[in-house]
C-alpha cells in the first residue's frame, strides 16, 4: 500500500455493502442514488470542556486487509473492523495519540502527545518498542527500508530506525517560528530524498540516510513572514511527481527528471490539505481553502473542473472507480463524478468536522469516515429502486 495516496484497497471478500438497520437520512443530488449510513460508532463522549479538547481526534485512519487502525481521544491505538467498525485488538499507550499510524511489513508505527514514538507487531499483537522523542508528535509518520522519519512539535523532522527505535538523525526548521505546533503533515518520498515542509514555509529535500540537505524551495513572503503564517502543511507526492503549497497561497508542482527535479508549474491558490494523485489520468484531485474541489490535470496545472462545498473546508479527496469522495470541516460528507465533478450525493452536516480523508472501500460505493469527536460512521451509495 502506498504511503502518499488516500486511496485504499481491500479484498473482494470485504466489498459485501452491510446495511445496518439504523439508516439515516441524507440529502442526495443525483435522483438515482443516495448516501445510506450503515452504521456509527462513538469513540469517545466529551463531558467537560477539558474533555472536549483532549477528546478531539485529530489523526487519520490507516487501512489494513480486513480492518483499520484509529488512535485519538484516549491513551490507545485500535485495530476496528471495517464492516462494523468494532474494535478488535486494543494497545495502551503512554498518552493520547493525535498522528495517523503508518503500516509497514506487519507493523505499525505512531506517536503519542507525550512524544513517544512506538512500533506495534500487528501479528504478534504486542509493542515492540517504545523511544522517547522530542515535543509532541503530530504528523504520519513515513517508513522504508527500516528507516522512520517524522516530524515533531518543534517543527523539526527526526529520523529512526525501524526495528529497533534508534534514534539517526534531526534536521530543524532553517527559521524559528512561534507555529511549530502546526506541524500535523508528514515528510513525503520524491526523486528517492525524503521531502518535508517546515512551519517557516521552507520546503526541504534530504539524503533518506544521513539527512544531508539536497535542495530547497522557499515559500515565504513578507505579509505572512511578519504573521507568522508561512506553514506548510500541504505536501504530496507519488514518488515522480511532487505537489505542495503553503498558507501563504502558492501552489507548485515539480516531476522528477533524471537525478534532479523540474518545477513545472505554479499557480495562485492555497490548498487546505494535501493532494491526492491520479497518474493514469494525468490529474491531481485538491481542496483548497476556498472552499473548492478541484480536479487539475498533473502536467499542466490546468482547471478540468471544480466543485464548490456549500460549507465548510474539504478533506483530502479518495477515490475508487469513478467515484470520489471528500468530508468537510462542517462535517459533511459529499461523493462527487471523479471524471465531471458532478455531485452525486451528500450528507446532512454533522455537527463536528471530519478532517482526515475518507477510507474508500475498492467499490467506491462505500466509506468510512471519522469526526474529530471521534464518531466513526461507514456510508454507502445505494440505488433508489
Amino acid at each position: 500500500m502506498s504511503l502518499t495516496t488516500p486511496v485504499f484497497k481491500f479484498s473482494k471478500g470485504h466489498l459485501i455493502l452491510i446495511v445496518f438497520s439504523l439508516s439515516f437520512p441524507c440529502f442526495a443530488a443525483d435522483e438515482q442514488w443516495s448516501l445510506t449510513e450503515d452504521w456509527l460508532v462513538r469513540l469517545g463522549e466529551p463531558k467537560t470542556s477539558q474533555d472536549y479538547i483532549q477528546g478531539l481526534f485529530l489523526g487519520g485512519l490507516t487501512a489494513l486487509d480486513s480492518s483499520f487502525v484509529i488512535a485519538g481521544g484516549e491513551a490507545r491505538v485500535d485495530k476496528r473492523s471495517l464492516l462494523s467498525g468494532e474494535s478488535i485488538k486494543r494497545f495502551e499507550l503512554a498518552a493520547d495519540s493525535q498522528t495517523t499510524w503508518a503500516e509497514a511489513d506487519g507493523s505499525i508505527y505512531g506517536g503519542d502527545t507525550k512524544g513517544y514514538l512506538y512500533r506495534i507487531d500487528l501479528q504478534r499483537n504486542e509493542i515492540i518498542w517504545k523511544q522517547p522523542a522530542k515535543g509532541i508528535l503530530f504528523s504520519r509518520p513515513l517508513v522504508q527500508n527500516n528507516q522512520i522519519w517524522m516530524m515533531n512539535s518543534y517543527g523539526s523532522l527526526e529520523s529512526y530506525a525501524a526495528d529497533s527505535g534508534q534514534w539517526l538523525w534531526q534536521q530543524r526548521d532553517p527559521k524559528e517560528t512561534s507555529l511549530g505546533m502546526w506541524s500535523f503533515q508528514g515528510p513525503q518520498f520524491f526523486n528517492d530524498y525524503v521531502v518535508n515542509g517546515f512551519p517557516s514555509g521552507v520546503l526541504m529535500a534530504f539524503e533518506p540516510s544521513t539527512g544531508k540537505r539536497i535542495w530547497s524551495e522557499d515559500f515565504r513572503t513578507t505579509e505572512e513572514d511578519t504573521l507568522g503564517l508561512n506553514d506548510l502543511k500541504s505536501v504530496q507526492s507519488s514518488g515522480d511527481y511532487l505537489v505542495a503549497s503553503s498558507f501563504s497561497g502558492d501552489v507548485k508542482a515539480w516531476k522528477k527528471t533524471g537525478a534532479s527535479q523540474a518545477l513545472i508549474w505554479e499557480k495562485r491558490f492555497s490548498l487546505h490539505t494535501p493532494a491526492s494523485f491520479d497518474i493514469e489520468a494525468n490529474r491531481v484531485y485538491m481542496s483548497d481553502r476556498n472552499a473548492s474541489v478541484m480536479a487539475v490535470e498533473l502536467s499542466t496545472g490546468y482547471v478540468i473542473w471544480k466543485y464548490e462545498l456549500t460549507g465548510g473546508l474539504g478533506s483530502t479527496p479518495a477515490y475508487q472507480g469513478n467515484y470520489l469522495w471528500v468530508v468537510s470541516s462542517n462535517g459533511v460528507c459529499s461523493v462527487l463524478n471523479r471524471e465531471t465533478g458532478a455531485l452525486i450525493a451528500k450528507s446532512k452536516a454533522m455537527g463536528s468536522a471530519e478532517l482526515s480523508p475518507a477510507l474508500v472501500f475498492n467499490d467506491g460505493r462505500s466509506a468510512i469516515v471519522l469526526t474529530n469527536l471521534g464518531i466513526l460512521r461507514r456510508y454507502s451509495l445505494i440505488k433508489k429502486l
